[in-house]
């Protein structure tokens, strides 16, 4: 059985303690952070690879989850320059567990299902 391959984008306090479960777990294959330096502390204590654009993790990950700080922090990762949209394949997973306004989310979720990749938020 193939595992599945998890990035997460955003080591804040959630973040990091999410990326750590999920390496323990032996499915995260990478991180991404907005602060590289951070990313790479937490690639060097857990052994994997610290991603430096958004679209770059994509591009490795079966399912990329966000975990940031609010709607502009979102959209620059998802929809900025070398965003995640730029490296999603089809058939990815997105899950965005952001504290962000629904309408972003709704915004963001249309921009991502456009590209035949699924997108998670909670119920509006």
């Amino acid at each position: 059985m193939t595992k599945v391959k998890v990035g997460v984008a955003g080591l804040g306090v959630m973040g990091w303690r999410i990326a750590k479960n999920l390496r323990d777990a032996g499915l995260l294959i990478g991180i991404y952070n907005r602060t590289f330096d951070k990313a790479l502390r937490f690639g060097r204590e857990f052994g994997v690879e610290a991603f430096k654009t958004p679209s770059e993790l994509a591009r490795a990950s079966d399912v990329i989850i966000t975990m940031l700080s609010d709607d502009e922090a979102v959209k620059s990762v998802i929809v900025g320059n070398d965003g995640v949209l730029n490296g999603l394949r089809t058939g990815s997973l997105v899950i965005d567990m952001s504290t962000i306004s629904p309408s972003t989310s709704i915004e963001l979720a249309n921009m991502v299902r456009s590209r035949v990749v699924t997108w998670l938020m909670p119920p509006q």
